[in-house]
C-alpha cells in the first residue's frame, strides 16, 4: 500500500493496528510510519495519524489491565518466559539467533541469495526497493529490540525480516531485466543470476533431506507425545498427580499440552523449565536425553515409551 501511495496515511495504519493486536512489532512500523507523514501533513491530520498508531497498543495495555489487573502482563510473562526457556535476549543471543532464524527459516543457499540480492538493491534499484529495503531494516530492528530487552527469543519473531529476504531472492534472480538494454551492469547481474539460480538448483537435495528430518523430528515428536499423554491419562497416576505435587519437567514446552490434558481435572502446579532443580514431588524425564538429569532419591513410578515418571518425598 505505501509502495503505491506512500502518503496513504489512515488505511496503512489500521491495517498495522490489527497486525498490531498480534504481534507488538507492528507498533513500530506504525510508529515509523507516522514519523514518515508527519513533516507534510496539517495539525488536524497529525493527530489522527498519532491517534491511529496508538490505538492497538493502547487496546493491547486495556485488555491485559481488564483480564490481569496489570497492564503490562504480557511484558511480564515474557519476561518469566525466557526465564522457563533459556531463551533471553541480549546482545551475543539476539546475534546468535539472527543467524539461527536466517537459517531456520530460510536455509543458508536460498538466504545467501537473498543477502546477494540485497547488495544487488542496493546498488541499481535503490529508490524502487526503498520501501522493501525499510521493512527490512525495520523487521531486523523489532527482532533486536525484543532480544536486547531480555524477552524470548523465537524463530518466528524473525518471519518479516525472512519474508523480505525471499523478495529479494526474486530481485537477485530476475532483476537484471528492469535495467536498460545495452548497459554493462545489465549483462553481469544475468550472469550473476544465473550462477545464483544453478546454485539453488544444486541446492535441492539438501533441503529435501532438510525437508524429511522435520518430517520424522514432527513424528518423533508427536510419537512421544501421546506416550506422555498415555502415562498421565493412566488412572493410577491422575490419582498419583493430585496426592504428589508438584509435576515437574525439563520439557518446558509440554506444559500448555499437560493442562490441556488434565482441563476436566482438578488444577495441579506443573512445573516446566530447563532449567529444572528438582524438588519433592514428581519428575517427568525422558532417560535417553543426557540433558534431563534425575537427581538422588527419585525413585520410578512408571514408564511409557521414552517417558519415566519418578517422585521424591510423598506416599
Amino acid at each position: 500500500m505505501v509502495a503505491r501511495k506512500p502518503d496513504r496515511g489512515l488505511p496503512v495504519l489500521a491495517v498495522l493496528g490489527v497486525a498490531g493486536l498480534l504481534r507488538p512489532e507492528a507498533w513500530l512500523l506504525a510508529g515509523v510510519y507516522v514519523l514518515f507523514l508527519l513533516p507534510r501533513s496539517t495539525r488536524r491530520r497529525r493527530a489522527a495519524l498519532i491517534g491511529a498508531a496508538l490505538v492497538a497498543p493502547a487496546l493491547w495495555l486495556i485488555a491485559d489491565a481488564i483480564v490481569t489487573g496489570d497492564a503490562l502482563y504480557s511484558l511480564h510473562q515474557a519476561s518469566a518466559t525466557a526465564d522457563r526457556t533459556g531463551e533471553a535476549g541480549g546482545v551475543t543471543d539476539t546475534v546468535v539467533w539472527a543467524a539461527k532464524a536466517t537459517k531456520g527459516i530460510l536455509h543458508i543457499p536460498v538466504a545467501i541469495v537473498g543477502f546477494v540480492g540485497v547488495a544487488l538493491a542496493l546498488a541499481f534499484q535503490r529508490r524502487r526497493a526503498a520501501v522493501p529495503l525499510i521493512l527490512l531494516g525495520l523487521g531486523t530492528a523489532g527482532f533486536v529490540v525484543v532480544g536486547f530487552a531480555g524477552l524470548p527469543l523465537l524463530i518466528r519473531y524473525f518471519f518479516l525480516t525472512a519474508t523480505v529476504l525471499g523478495l529479494f531472492v526474486a530481485a537477485a534472480l530476475l532483476g537484471w531485466g528492469e535495467l536498460e538494454s545495452g548497459r554493462p551492469a545489465r549483462r553481469w547481474w544475468a550472469i550473476l543470476a544465473a550462477v545464483l539460480a544453478v546454485g539453488l538448483v544444486a541446492s535441492l537435495p539438501y533441503e529435501v533431506d532438510r525437508l524429511r528430518n522435520q518430517v520424522d523430528g514432527a513424528n518423533v515428536a508427536a510419537a512421544r507425545q501421546d506416550q506422555m499423554g498415555a502415562l498421565v491419562q493412566r488412572p493410577a497416576i491422575k490419582a498419583l498427580l493430585l496426592r504428589c505435587r508438584p509435576l515437574q519437567t525439563y520439557a518446558f514446552r509440554s506444559r500448555p499440552y499437560l493442562v490441556f490434558l488434565r482441563r476436566h481435572d482438578a488444577a495441579i502446579s506443573i512445573v516446566a523449565t530447563k532449567y529444572l532443580k528438582p524438588r519433592d514431588g514428581l519428575l517427568l524425564v525422558r532417560p535417553a536425553d543426557p540433558t534431563m538429569t534425575v537427581p538422588a532419591g527419585f525413585v520410578p513410578v512408571a514408564r511409557d515409551g521414552a517417558w519415566t515418571l519418578l517422585r521424591r518425598g510423598c506416599a
